[in-house]
């Protein structure tokens, strides 16, 4: 019998680049002029899993179950003034995604001819979006009044199913017939 384990960790943090001098394309009363060189956007990516898995034999029956977990997420903060002031936005940005599962698989030998494999899958993910979003107000004219506040917030989940089973069966040297069934089921987005 052999245990497994694998581990991972990735963060990365991010200084967006900008673009010095830039012609200011948005003012409005309250908001001060800055120069495009200082605009401070900051993005953060986070990647985590894990994975456990157990392999041998028993009796002739060898297997391999595994679990797994991973975690990844996603943050993005804009600069308030740069962004309006520039590009009429500026956005705060969060996303993170979790996943989780367990896989089996099992063969076994009936015969010198004749090998049945079968397993299993399940997984669950669910992920979660926000967004924190200033931009103008405008009247019929196009012309500004006022800085809004538009915020977004959704998640989701998606779970997987499968069932397999398959049989070989070695007619002679040079000839195997595979025959078997599968079954899938996915729950929530796909």
């Amino acid at each position: 019998n052999r245990l497994s384990l694998i581990l991972a960790n990735a963060t990365n943090r991010f200084q967006i680049p900008t673009t010095p001098n830039q012609n200011i394309e948005h003012s409005f009363a309250g908001i001060q002029n800055i120069n495009s060189r200082d605009i401070n956007e900051n993005q953060k990516d986070s990647n985590r899993f894990a994975i456990l898995s157990l392999q041998g034999n028993n009796d002739g029956l060898d297997y391999q179950l595994a679990s797994f977990v991973r975690h990844s997420q996603l943050e993005f903060r804009g600069d308030s003034v740069g962004g309006l002031t520039f590009n009429g936005v500026a956005s705060g940005i969060d996303r993170s995604s979790l996943n989780y599962g367990l896989q089996g698989d099992f063969s076994k030998a009936l015969s010198e001819k004749n090998t049945t494999r079968f397993g299993f899958y399940f997984s669950d993910s669910r992920i979660d979006n926000s967004s924190n979003n200033l931009t103008f107000a405008t009247d019929a004219n196009d012309t500004k009044t006022a800085i809004i506040n538009i915020n977004t917030a959704n998640n989701s989940n998606t779970r997987l199913f499968s069932l397999y089973a398959q049989n070989e069966f070695k007619a002679n040297k040079k000839l195997s017939i595979n025959f078997g069934a599968r079954f899938d089921q996915a729950q929530g987005i796909v």
